[in-house]
């Protein structure tokens, strides 16, 4: 079989287990899994793991993608995101800027789109959409890292706190609030939020949005 290895980010894994390649969408088996270099039959987050596949080659997997179970993640080429600058840079963040995204083992190129402020400093903290140039595999909440277009700077970075937004116009009162909720509210008021912005939403499909569990929802 085909042997990935890096962190596991999230749950456990066991041999026998169905999987998804994403962003690809590509299924798979687990054969075999090690941690640290012992084979064992399941491995848990935190633990660097190696993970044997069945039913995918080579060169059908990319350095950042993503093993996890069948709508685990979700696939977007857009993210509303919270993102502060460093505080030691002189760097600037201009609105439209276009950034290297780090998220994972994953990089792609992205534009900024400040909500809020035409610029971003040194110690802003400012909600911001990116807007990715190629599809990307992430949940709610993960953590990234963005750098200078050029020279390749790390400037910043920032979380993820809607993978699957509308597109946002700038400087409306609206849509900072929403993203003030998504960012600080409560698990009911993110769920509230995110069920107003259409007239119906099946409970799956926006727990998966959200990175929650369906009795989480509940």
């Amino acid at each position: 079989g085909t042997v990935v290895t890096g962190t596991l980010m999230d749950g456990n894994v066991h041999t026998g287990d169905d999987v998804m390649i994403y962003p690809e969408g590509i299924k798979a088996k687990v054969r075999g899994i090690q941690t640290y270099g012992r084979e064992t039959e399941s491995a848990l987050a935190g633990q660097r793991t190696a993970i044997n596949l069945s039913g995918i080659s080579k060169e059908d997997i990319d350095r950042g993608d993503i093993v996890a179970y069948k709508d685990a993640v979700t696939v977007t080429s857009m993210l509303d995101t919270e993102i502060s600058i460093f505080s030691s840079t002189d760097r600037i963040i201009l609105n439209n800027s276009r950034v290297h995204l780090y998220c994972g083992s994953d990089e792609v190129l992205c534009k900024v789109i400040l909500l809020d402020r035409d610029a971003a400093a040194a110690g802003d903290t400012c909600y911001a959409q990116l807007r990715l140039e190629e599809p990307m595999a992430v949940r709610r909440g993960d953590r990234f890292i963005f750098r200078f277009y050029s020279p390749i700077i790390t400037v910043g970075g920032g979380r993820i706190i809607d993978a699957s937004p509308a597109k946002h116009k700038r400087n409306r009162p609206e849509v900072l609030a929403g993203m003030e909720v998504l960012a600080n509210g409560s698990l009911s008021e993110i769920i509230y939020a995110k069920a107003s912005e259409r007239r119906f939403v099946r409970q799956k499909e926006l727990a998966h949005e959200l990175g929650i569990l369906e009795g989480e929802m509940q």
